[in-house]
């Protein structure tokens, strides 16, 4: 296992290239299943974890031809965020339908690694720490390709080995997803209980009021 950046890898020089979305203002999107699949920075907080592809999105043709279209495969980073925290949120493409990305969405086209294993690693609290401290700005922080390409991560030298961590990964965050999902469900099931119980015993009680004669 070797330490190194996107941009520094040994044998590799670098395995692909960063680009920056198009212009896509938030009020030009539209509401219709015709239009063209898009995707802002705030949906990769929002709308999409670890990979985008069902696109919910839409923009028209002439929007599109003003923005940059995306590949399946393409790593999607936020350039901007409201915290440092949050900055440089990675993002897979992996829709077979084509799609394009607003501004402030940082692009990174890349070969010969698996997209899956970049993007778990770029969201590890290793890479987060990195972002972090590199991010610029105060109300609105801002990064940049330049920053990113400097984030160092570990990589296993083959294909072979990426992939078997990814399934290790995809396995074993199902189950805690699996054990989350039935944690809520009874968090909820005991809040209607809670609240069951409080107007059983407020209705209780006024009834016992009413038929008590003092």
């Amino acid at each position: 296992m070797k330490f190194l950046s996107i941009g520094k890898l040994e044998g590799w020089g670098t395995i692909g290239r960063f680009s920056k979305g198009g212009n896509i203002s938030r009020s030009e999107l539209i509401y219709a299943d015709e239009g063209v699949p898009a995707i802002l920075y705030g949906d990769l907080y929002t709308k999409y974890d670890i990979v985008a592809e069902n696109i919910i999105n839409r923009i028209t043709k002439e929007t599109a031809s003003k923005s940059v279209e995306l590949k399946k495969g393409d790593l999607l980073f936020t350039g901007s965020g409201e915290t440092k925290e949050d900055i440089g949120k990675c993002v897979i493409f992996n829709s077979n339908e084509p799609a394009f990305a607003g501004g402030d969405v940082i692009i990174f086209k890349q070969e010969g690694f698996d997209s899956y294993f970049i993007s778990y690693s770029q969201n590890s609290s290793i890479a987060k720490y990195q972002k972090t401290i590199s991010s610029k700005g105060e109300i609105i922080v801002h990064t940049y390709g330049s920053k990113l390409r400097d984030v160092i991560m570990p990589y296993p030298p083959t294909l072979l080995e990426q992939r078997r961590i990814v399934e290790y990964i995809k396995t074993e965050t199902k189950i805690l997803d699996t054990a989350i999902s039935k944690a809520e469900r009874e968090i909820e099931l005991i809040k209607e209980y809670r609240e069951a119980m409080i107007a059983e015993a407020v209705t209780g009680y006024m009834k016992f009021k009413q038929n008590v004669k003092f």
